[in-house]
């Protein structure tokens, strides 16, 4: 939660500093947001194959929204994978600090056409527009971070493209979300900014949650804290699943 405060304080940060002085000049011209997630929790149990949400909500005037899901963020080490010896190994890697294992955006209209370039760089909004802190050789690094994101791609937990937000009467806007089954555990923002004469008028961040419960929770909660039993039994479980099927086997 704290990775999660720390990125919300740096988007208000943006506000106050880039869109403040517009914010007041154009007051009593803004169009306000409201917007809403169907649930804020998604339960991940033993049968979850993935999770479908409605965010919806409503400007009081014309505009252009943009919806953001980012999260969780946990540093990640990119390795390149080499030959050795007709052996594939882990070669050299690059550590990127803190980027979104899930990230999905939608608009109303291309990004071009809803915002700026410079806003959409300092939100990063769009995945060309995603900046990672990297360690490691500076002539790897773009490399490596383009091949995080293809990865997430292939995984579906970047969208690749922008999703649609719909627009009901001008005022009313909604948008699908979809996390596939593989969608990691931990905490994400839902951001959803709204935009008039490519300006940002105003925003909001709902938290949204992902987490295990039931048997696969007290699993996952055991082998966190005992990591080194959860493994011997785990070894054990599969020397008593190989035995059996030799076992079996040899009868047949």
């Amino acid at each position: 939660m704290r990775k999660i405060l720390g990125y919300t304080f740096v988007v208000l940060s943006f506000l106050c500093s880039s869109i403040g002085v517009e914010a007041h000049e154009n007051k009593g011209k803004v169009a306000p947001l409201v917007a809403d997630i169907s649930s804020a929790l998604i339960e991940v149990t033993t049968s979850f194959s993935g999770a479908e949400l409605l965010l919806f909500g409503a400007t009081d005037g014309e505009g252009e929204v943009a919806v953001v899901v980012r999260g969780p963020f946990d540093d990640v080490v990119v390795r390149k994978k080499t030959k050795l010896a007709g052996i594939w190994i882990n070669g050299e890697g690059v550590k990127i600090k803190k980027p979104p294992s899930f990230y999905h955006v939608a608009a109303t209209e291309n990004l071009q056409n809803v915002t700026s370039k410079k806003i959409l760089n300092q939100l990063q909004i769009g995945e060309d527009n995603l900046y990672f802190q990297a360690k490691g050789k500076k002539a790897k690094i773009k490399e490596f971070t383009q091949a995080f994101k293809d990865l997430k791609v292939r995984e579906k937990l970047y969208s690749g493209d922008v999703a649609t937000v719909k627009l009901l009467g001008n005022k009313l806007f909604r948008t699908d979300i979809s996390f596939p089954a593989n969608a990691p555990i931990g905490d994400y923002l839902v951001e959803v900014y709204l935009f008039h004469d490519k300006q940002l008028v105003s925003m909001e961040i709902t938290p949204l949650k992902i987490l295990k419960t039931g048997v696969e929770a007290q699993i996952h909660a055991f082998a966190n804290k005992y990591s080194f039993l959860y493994g011997l039994v785990a070894v054990l479980i599969a020397c008593l699943f190989g035995f059996c099927a030799s076992v079996i086997f040899q009868k047949a």
